[in-house]
């Protein structure tokens, strides 16, 4: 990205449902402060909760997206029994990323 941006480049990006490493966030996002960082239903998922959480919990609200990635992805509870298998996204789970983001930063989703 920094050969074809540049350092420090405003173009618009947006890494798209991030679950790598959370320290390559902050580096992506001081390189390119155009970047917006999504967050899918994974942020739900137990065995990525601390590490995403960690993410979330880094990227300032006005640089964090919402996303369903319909089919892939859906929350930890989309099927409303516990487990998401079998279960597939859409944009009405939004409001579920939402909820955990809320948790995460320590505030409610209206804010």
């Amino acid at each position: 990205l920094v050969k074809v941006f540049g350092e420090g480049s405003t173009h618009p990006m947006m890494l798209s449902s991030f679950h790598g490493r959370p320290h390559c966030v902050p580096a992506f996002m001081k390189s390119f402060p155009g970047m917006m960082v999504g967050f899918s239903g994974l942020l739900t998922h137990s065995k990525l909760k601390t590490q995403l959480g960690q993410v979330a919990y880094d990227v300032p609200m006005d640089r964090c997206l919402l996303e369903s990635l319909g089919p892939s992805f859906p929350p930890a509870d989309a099927s409303g029994h516990g487990s998401s298998r079998g279960c597939y996204s859409h944009p009405s789970h939004v409001l579920a990323v939402a909820k955990e983001l809320s948790v995460v930063k320590g505030t409610t989703v209206e804010n």
